[in-house]
């Protein structure tokens, strides 16, 4: 299967797709993800960890089989994803993965595309053109590629985003031990739902867990540094789909 679009670099810039891991059986591996940055190429094997200390990959039929995020010129997103499965992505609609974005900072409010597109590669001194599509299932074109019947454009609205205090998820307008505690009470104990999830977000990785607890202990104990907005309120410099209800703190007036 292969993903070939186009985006506005002077707005947005594609740095990674994060992937679903799926088993043989057609079921989502979770909480696998694998995360393949541009210019790299990554085993489904990858995402998965040794989760029991028993010495064996939990996961070892995980699909997909490998996936690739080709280096190409900026403005465009090319990406094979290999996998065992005949039935991938065609018997039933499922989450294969998403893009991460990092939106510029002086990108205009409003609506961007990402659109389909003819990506231009060199190969072997000639320059050939990739486009969505993959490789049929079924005879007789099995090992053929064939190009995507449709491939609607994806949008992605940009808003004014809200200010915050990294770190602070209990919102008390400081980062402390607390908020540390704030965030494991709500992964394990069922403790209230930060209402802005990019607080409780303390190393800036677009997800909300354990690694987040631990690293504002680090910040306060060991000298961390809390990516932004740290030390001061804020916005978010980086794309994730965490976001926050409402502002949590006021800019400082010069």
């Amino acid at each position: 299967m292969r993903l070939a679009l186009e985006v506005d670099p002077s707005v947005i810039s594609v740095e990674a797709i994060d992937m679903v891991l799926w088993d043989l059986g057609d079921s989502p591996i979770r909480p696998k993800r694998l995360i393949v940055p541009r210019g790299a190429t990554l085993t489904g094997r990858a995402g998965c960890t040794d989760d029991d200390g028993d010495g064996v990959i939990d996961c070892p039929g995980a699909i997909p089989t490998f996936v690739t995020f080709a280096e190409t010129d900026e403005k465009y997103v090319l990406i094979d994803i290999a996998t065992r499965s005949p039935t991938y992505g065609l018997d039933f609609l499922r989450e294969i993965g998403k893009l991460r974005v990092r939106v510029k900072d002086d990108a205009p409010l409003g609506e961007i595309l990402i659109k389909a597109a003819q990506v231009p590669v060199e190969k072997d001194g000639e320059v050939v053109f990739f486009e969505s599509g993959g490789e049929a299932s079924f005879q007789p074109y099995v090992g053929k590629f064939q190009a995507a019947n449709e491939v609607r454009e994806g949008k992605i609205t940009i808003e004014p985003r809200k200010l915050f205090l990294r770190g602070d998820a209990n919102e008390n307008g400081s980062v402390e031990l607390a908020d540390a505690i704030a965030v494991l009470n709500y992964l394990f104990l069922s403790g209230k739902e930060p209402g802005c999830l990019d607080t409780a977000d303390g190393n800036d990785d677009g997800s909300v867990d354990l690694g987040d607890g631990i690293f504002i202990l680090f910040a306060l104990f060991e000298g961390l540094t809390i990516p932004e907005p740290s030390p001061a309120c804020g916005r978010d410099r980086t794309a994730d789909a965490l976001g926050c209800k409402a502002s949590t703190c006021e800019e400082a007036s010069d």
